[in-house]
């Protein structure tokens, strides 16, 4: 009698197609997820937060991040100082001539600041002065206290700058200024211009890593027409600092 093999082969049959229904869901599967990512919304998506990531990072890098980042401490700083500002006076000069040219003009434009009340002459003995001042500058930071503000304009800027003598812990330092100046002379309200041409002599000592002013020397003139004639013993001028005016 012959075996009957139609159930076995029904059976292998079947067997056989499900691992390729397997395989082909497997496959399939795969695919989609291989693909979708690349589907246009989603690719759409995906460029726009990569473009945004490359702006941020160049909006940062741009505004100096990390502690340079605005959040910091603003600061100032040149060849010879000064280095920093507080309450609009400079401080932080360098060991040398020109960090001393350049302090002895900012204490002379400071102190002329609080002269027409616009800076608070205390402040700046703190930063500026000197622990043992002179006499004549004490007088002179005196003469500066509790002075009002007013509408007046005088600005003081440096003509020569002369550095005398300078050693590591002292220098003495000449500055030819002009004085502009405008000021009311009557109750109309009319206004006169001035100028005025003088010298002062800062004797600077350093003191706390700085450049500060212990002596105080004061002189009208001269005048520019009595400079101007040849010098056989010209005094040497310093050239390319002080260059932080003081308003």
């Amino acid at each position: 009698m012959a075996k009957d093999f139609s159930k076995a082969s029904r059976g292998q049959s079947s067997q056989s197609s499900t691992p390729s229904s397997a395989s082909t869901a497997r496959g399939g599967s795969a695919a989609a997820a291989k693909t979708s990512w690349t589907s246009p919304p989603r690719l759409y998506f995906a460029i726009a937060g990569f473009l945004a990531l490359v702006l941020v990072l160049v909006l940062a890098f741009a505004s100096g991040g990390g502690e340079d980042s605005p959040a910091a401490a603003p600061k100032a700083a040149t060849v010879h100082g000064p280095s920093s500002f507080a309450d609009g006076l400079p401080s932080g000069y360098t060991r040398d001539k020109g960090g001393a040219a350049t302090a002895a003009v900012n204490v002379i434009q400071a102190i002329s600041k609080a002269n027409r009340g616009r800076a608070d002459i205390t402040t700046v003995s703190q930063r500026l002065i000197a622990s043992n001042p002179s006499e004549a500058l004490t007088k002179v930071l005196a003469d500066a206290k509790n002075r009002p503000a007013t509408d007046d304009v005088f600005n003081t800027v440096p003509a020569t700058v002369t550095v005398g003598t300078i050693t590591e812990q002292e220098a003495e330092v000449a500055v030819w200024t002009v004085t502009a100046g405008q000021s009311v002379i009557n109750a109309a309200g009319q206004k006169a211009t001035s100028t005025v041409w003088a010298t002062t002599t800062v004797g600077l000592v350093w003191e706390n890593g700085d450049w500060k002013a212990r002596n105080w020397r004061f002189q009208v003139g001269p005048e520019p027409a009595e400079v101007s004639a040849p010098n056989h013993d010209p005094k040497a001028i310093e050239s390319g600092y002080y260059s932080f005016f003081i308003n």
